[in-house]
């Protein structure tokens, strides 16, 4: 089972993180991790979230969402890069289809 990276660039977004979060958590695939790159002085989370992997950074300067993803790109681990954002709302399936569509196309 190939190592997925999720990547949630960030900026502000407290309330919608959280619900990103929650539904990384919630994924059913299983070999998972989550880069989280916050670039705001209004930090997305109030504390770090301490989950198992998940790592998140936050930087002292503003970046696009671009070049956040680019940095998120590089700190991971992971076979397959994912796009997560902290604005967006994922289905509990959704990891696991999105890698066995790529596996079989």
């Amino acid at each position: 089972m190939k190592l997925v990276s999720a990547v949630m660039p960030t900026r502000g977004r407290a309330k919608w993180a959280a619900q990103a979060l929650e539904c990384y958590r919630q994924q059913t695939y299983e070999n998972k991790e989550l880069i989280i790159l916050d670039d705001s002085e209004d930090p997305s989370f109030a504390v770090p979230p301490s989950i198992p992997g998940v790592f998140y950074t936050a930087i002292d300067k503003c970046r696009s969402i671009p070049e956040k993803r680019n940095i998120c790109g590089r700190l991971a681990h992971g076979e397959i890069i994912m796009n997560f954002d902290s604005d967006d709302w994922s289905a509990p399936e959704r990891m696991a289809s999105q890698v066995a569509f790529l596996e079989e196309s």
